[in-house]
């Protein structure tokens, strides 16, 4: 696929996810890797990546991006050296700090930064002391999309019992894989139709 990039995180090996790609019926050539780079916390580091990258995303269901390999790897890099392993990105005291509701530098809330971290302790302590479940990030995140993204089920679980939406979470975690969570969502959903269907009759 010239001129189509996909940019994403694994946890396997990158040649093994790589030829994965590959087998796939849909796909006219193998997937070459260009780069990889280990960091701290990869469901962060995707995020900030897709979000840099957002001008040049070819679908928001899809992980595949127009434009130069050496721009895609210049900002690659750059956002690969915040998240060096051993080093934790974990901002706990400073997300309570710096306001429940504020957006940060990066923009995220700090009760998406928990989402995208997976992080249930936080997300449970930002909650329990006041954050809005449904603040957007600076570019439209939602901290349940964020959830649903990276496969968190109790995040979502937490985030649920305090009130989170979001219209496309369900589709989110079946296009990254998550299948229980887009069950958990898909039946979230239904019961809350039927409970406001039976208000409202």
């Amino acid at each position: 696929m010239p001129g189509l990039l996909k940019i994403g995180k694994s946890c396997r090996p990158v040649d093994e996810r790589a030829q994965e790609l590959s087998d796939s019926t849909g796909v006219p050539t193998n997937f070459i890797v260009a780069i990889q780079k280990p960091v701290s916390d990869c469901d962060a580091a995707e995020l900030q990546i897709h979000r840099e990258l957002a001008a040049y995303r070819v679908t928001q269901k899809r992980e595949f991006f127009k434009m130069p390999l050496q721009d895609a790897l210049s900002i690659f890099l750059k956002v690969a050296e915040k998240f060096l392993p051993g080093f934790s990105n974990d901002a706990n005291d400073q997300d309570l700090n710096q306001g429940l509701d504020q957006i940060g530098d990066d923009g995220l809330t700090p009760l998406i930064r928990a989402c995208a971290r997976n992080d249930v302790a936080q997300v449970k302590t930002l909650l329990q002391n006041g954050a809005d479940p449904n603040k957007p990030g600076r570019h439209g995140e939602i901290p349940l999309s964020v959830a649903a993204k990276c496969g968190g089920v109790r995040v979502t679980e937490v985030l649920l019992r305090h009130g989170s939406r979001s219209a496309n979470a369900e589709e989110i975690a079946e296009e990254n894989g998550h299948i229980i969570l887009a069950r958990l969502l898909r039946n979230t959903r239904t019961q809350w139709f039927q409970s406001k269907h039976r208000s409202d009759v």
